[in-house]
């Protein structure tokens, strides 16, 4: 255990099983570690065997170390820093182990492997969950106000089903303006009738149809796309994944499908941003003067007054 004490080499062993060891990159590494020995004897009289490996190494061709089994001693580019039953340090090839330890070697290698990937899942998981705190206020605030403006949004579907289709029309057209048609007074028939070269005869009754601007709404883009769909498909999946894992989830998990999950998250935070997009379109539109144009369209104020309470929820929110 050469000069270290007995506290600072269970420290040590303490810091490398939970994954925060320092990495080994040459022989001064390894003789920088408290309690590490160049050579130990396994087995035999000393009844000493492999309890654990620490952490595993890939060093260059000019970095390779002599294994530390006594008896062993050649040198290599891959291994491990392990732990005796007896609570000694050493390191040791990873064919040495396979040729010297036997199945020792391979059943305390399968224990490391295991205990690696749940200490990497925890650690990819922990930092997409410091990614996510980023982002958490943005993204209560978008399902917020997708709630919100869905309720705004089911009141057209419900009580103004013309208007509802029109407007999804108009945000497809990229138009915002509302458009009806009237009869031609007489000196704009005139006009036509000399422009089109047409007369009354052409016309039912006479007179032709004319269509005119009377309001622009503003918002109209929010019809484009359905906000509450966005956030469940884009954004919430993968958010309320990563929030609800548990340990065991998490230790269970494969590297796999870890880096799935975080290119997922990824996916979700960057889609936050398209998400706030929609929801301005929406605030913008779902105001008590712009909502009032549906009449215009042919919504009855009766009908466009049942839009009051969720506009004052919305602009409640919207305020926050």
């Amino acid at each position: 255990m050469g000069t270290a004490s007995k506290e600072a080499v269970d420290g040590t062993i303490e810091r490398y099983l939970r994954g925060s060891g320092e990495p080994i990159k040459n022989q001064a590494d390894l003789e920088a570690i408290p309690g590490y020995e160049t050579q130990i004897e396994f087995g035999g009289k000393t009844g000493r065997s492999l309890k654990d490996m620490l952490i595993d190494y890939a060093l260059a061709k000019i970095d390779e170390v002599p294994c530390g089994i006594q008896g062993c001693r050649k040198k290599h580019m891959y291994g491990y820093l392990v732990v005796t039953s007896d609570g000694r340090i050493t390191n040791i090839g990873q064919d040495c182990g396979r040729n010297h330890l036997g199945l020792n070697y391979s059943s305390t290698r399968k224990s490391y492997k295991a205990r690696r990937k749940a200490i990497s899942n925890r650690q990819a998981i922990a930092e997409a969950r410091a990614e996510l705190s980023k982002h958490s206020a943005k993204i209560e605030r978008v399902r917020s106000l997708s709630g919100a403006l869905s309720r705004c949004r089911n009141v057209i579907r419900e009580w103004m089903p013309i208007q509802a289709g029109e407007l999804i029309t108009m945000a497809a057209e990229r138009n915002s303006s509302i458009m009806v048609e009237r009869l031609m007074d007489k000196r704009e028939a005139q006009i036509h009738f000399i422009q089109t070269n047409t007369s009354r005869k052409d016309y039912v009754g006479g007179k032709p149809m004319v269509s005119e601007v009377v309001g622009t709404l503003a918002g109209v883009a929010f019809f484009r796309s359905s906000l509450s769909s966005f956030v469940a498909r884009k954004i919430s999946p993968a958010i309320d994944e990563v929030i609800s894992l548990s340990d065991s989830d998490i230790e269970e998990m494969t590297p796999e499908y870890i880096a799935q999950l975080a290119k997922r998250l990824g996916d979700a935070i960057r889609n936050i941003s398209e998400a706030e997009k929609i929801a301005e379109q929406g605030v913008r539109f779902f105001t008590p003067d712009n909502v009032s144009k549906l009449t215009l369209m042919g919504a009855s104020e009766e009908n466009v007054r049942k839009l009051s309470g969720p506009l004052s929820e919305l602009a409640a929110l919207d305020a926050q």
